[in-house]
């Protein structure tokens, strides 16, 4: 069964936006972490790259199933 047109317009907004996320991290100009009730800055950067960068994937493998069936995860 062939993926409904918004659901395929969806899908790319949403990868653009995850690759507006990703730029700025990839480049270094920005970082993500968190602060343990005030202890220790932790970044977070690695594996928010990882997030994105996976999620990207899964989008990209959903449009490109020939049937739009496929499981990314699967």
């Amino acid at each position: 069964m062939p993926l409904p047109p918004e659901f395929i317009r969806w899908c790319k907004a949403e990868i653009a936006v995850l690759r507006e996320q990703l730029e700025p991290l990839m480049s270094g100009n920005a970082e993500v972490g968190r602060r343990h009730r005030g202890g220790v800055w932790t970044d977070d950067s690695a594996q928010e790259i990882e997030r994105l960068k996976k999620a990207i994937a899964n989008l990209e493998a959903v449009l490109a199933a020939p049937d739009g069936a496929k499981n990314p995860d699967a």
